[in-house]
């Protein structure tokens, strides 16, 4: 399957989740703080749902070095969303924080995804700049 294609859909699927995450709190979540973290975890998880489709635009145009720092960015944005935002829906859905590290784990894959694209963007081939 075309990796930009894989992008797509996870980003589609990762934000529908996000949606369901969200509508779901407000329904059946009655803390003020546990809805708190509903609401962090699906922003977050939005944002880095985009970030999957902007990875997919940047891998069509991407030479294989770049493609390769676009990937490792997508795999750490979907590690920061399953545990970034997993962590705090379990919180506020289960009550549960059994592995209380997973959250800023979850964040440092955020961090990371971003820095790896970055360093695609600053892959650019001699080709690619016009030089």
């Amino acid at each position: 399957m075309n990796p930009s294609r894989v992008w797509i859909i996870l980003g589609g699927l990762s934000a529908i989740l996000a949606i369901i995450a969200g509508a779901t709190s407000a329904h059946y979540v009655s803390s003020e703080k546990a809805q708190q973290a509903v609401s962090t975890a699906a922003q977050y998880q939005m944002w880095h749902s985009i970030a999957f489709f902007i990875i997919a635009w940047l891998s069509t145009r991407a030479d294989a070095d770049q493609a390769k720092w676009y990937k490792r960015a997508g795999q750490f944005f979907g590690s920061g969303i399953v545990l970034f935002s997993g962590s705090l829906y379990g919180f506020a859905f289960y009550g549960s924080i059994a592995f209380p590290l997973m959250t800023p784990i979850g964040g440092l894959s955020f961090i990371l995804g971003w820095v790896f694209l970055v360093i695609g963007a600053l892959k650019t081939s001699a080709k690619q700049s016009g030089h």
